[in-house]
């Protein structure tokens, strides 16, 4: 019985202490933010067998985009894709206030690998299956919660770029940096450029923008891969070298 919650339009609320039904309450909420009316009452009934605070599987995105899917559909509201990506986004982003991006969600309403743009207007590219292969994915029961993990990940990263934004560096790379992560043209900043000033900071902040700027362009490298682009195995070599 601890695992039901029931509620009303009338009295709807989040009712905090990391209840797993404020999921299915925030989005409600998102829905009637948006003019939408959720008619008639619903029972969703919920099994899943991910392991509980297993980040990085996107399993709250997941759910949420399946039951956006769900309320789009028996109330008539044919939402595409995206919208109900956004939806599932700004339920667990602004209305329950975890500091998740939008991978997740898109992920999940999309499939198949796509690009996600991190800046408005979001555009998405499908890109094509790979044939063959197999796709593994392995509990290490570390357990940890994007609402844990993501706002320390982002602090050490914003302190380093405050570290960065106060020394000597030239005019073009300090406009393509920012005083916050979100703020970086992360995709526009070569390591070999920003290196000699990345080694004056801290090593806990070094590791975060280094990793940062490694992860972009090792996703570049894949993605080339992926759409069949011819990729020297030098490149290949040196990316994963480092």
């Amino acid at each position: 019985m601890e695992y039901i919650d029931r509620f009303s339009l009338g009295e709807l609320k989040l009712l905090g202490g990391r209840w797993f039904g404020d999921y299915v309450r925030a989005l409600v909420m998102a829905f009637m933010r948006h003019g939408y009316s959720i008619s008639p009452p619903f029972r969703a009934w919920i099994r899943s067998n991910v392991p509980i605070a297993s980040g990085g599987l996107g399993s709250s995105g997941t759910l949420l985009v399946a039951l956006a899917s769900a309320i789009s559909a028996i109330n008539g509201f044919n939402l595409d894709r995206k919208a109900i990506a956004e939806m599932a986004y700004e339920t667990e982003h602004d209305i329950m206030g975890i500091p998740c991006g939008r991978l997740d969600q898109y992920a999940a309403a999309f499939g198949d690998i796509v690009v996600i743009e991190t800046r408005p207007p979001y555009n998405v590219e499908v890109l094509p299956r790979l044939n063959g292969g197999v796709f593994l994915v392995v509990d290490t029961g570390i357990r940890h919660s994007t609402a844990d993990i993501h706002p320390k990940r982002q602090q050490e990263i914003d302190e380093g770029l405050h570290k960065l934004l106060s020394m000597d560096i030239p005019g073009s790379l300090r406009r393509r940096l920012g005083a916050h992560y979100w703020e970086v043209h992360w995709d526009e900043i070569r390591e070999d450029e920003i290196s000699q000033f990345i080694d004056e900071l801290d090593n806990t902040s070094k590791r975060r923008i280094l990793y940062t700027l490694r992860a972009n362009e090792s996703t570049k490298l894949a993605l080339s891969v992926i759409r069949g682009e011819r990729v020297l195995i030098l490149k290949i070599l040196r990316e994963y070298s480092t």
